[in-house]
């Protein structure tokens, strides 16, 4: 059975939706689709991920969906890479989340899609942006300069990157990487990279 089937065929009451049944099956139509999660630690589907508005659907025909081979998410919480069309989460699970995708140019891509190096130039200097902990920038000729830096609501969490920048800046540093290496409910850890220039024949 195709996912339309399973949808338009479904005669139970919503799971939470007033509208009547033909505005609801009329969203059939605009249901998302990726063949595989670009995202980490999910396990790949058999037929595929959909993304809708699951609100105006009953449980019993989600439940289907989930029985035929497909997962099931909101629409309002993914997105499909730009490069290979694969499913990734733009909203927080948890309070360690950090995206796995880039903005680059104006598209979104994963991290097999997307282009690090070039990415990562564009991120240098600028102490309002910084790479996660999907990248090592170490693997892409980076060197830690100084880490252990806390931005938070806990007393003493007060590093600025702003400050930071400004100070290495000032000490000759150039090519300056800020990296978050790690995500908490009230605080953030952040590192600061600087790139090895290879040096002329």
């Amino acid at each position: 059975m195709t996912p339309e089937y399973i949808l338009r065929h479904d005669s139970d009451k919503p799971h939470c939706s007033e509208r009547p049944r033909e505005s609801r099956m009329r969203d059939i139509e605009n249901l998302g689709y990726a063949h595989e999660y670009a995202e980490p630690g999910y396990s790949q589907p058999s037929k595929g991920i959909l993304f809708g508005n699951w609100n105006h659907f009953s449980r019993r025909a989600t439940d289907l969906l989930e029985r035929a081979g497909f997962e099931i998410e909101w629409e309002d919480e993914w997105t499909t890479c730009g490069g290979c069309g694969k499913a990734l989460r733009t909203s927080p699970d948890s309070y360690s989340w950090q995206p796995s995708y880039f903005e680059f140019e104006g598209e979104i891509t994963c991290l097999e899609c997307t282009d690090i190096p070039a990415y990562l130039e564009t991120l240098e200097n600028n102490p309002r942006r910084a790479v996660n902990d999907h990248i090592n920038p170490a693997d892409y000729g980076y060197v830690k300069l100084e880490g252990d830096f806390e931005s938070g609501w806990h007393p003493g969490q007060n590093d600025d990157p702003k400050e930071i920048f400004k100070r290495l800046s000032a000490a000759g540093h150039r090519r300056l990487l800020f990296n978050v290496d790690s995500v908490s409910q009230f605080y953030i850890t952040f590192e600061v990279y600087t790139k090895v220039e290879s040096e002329a024949a």
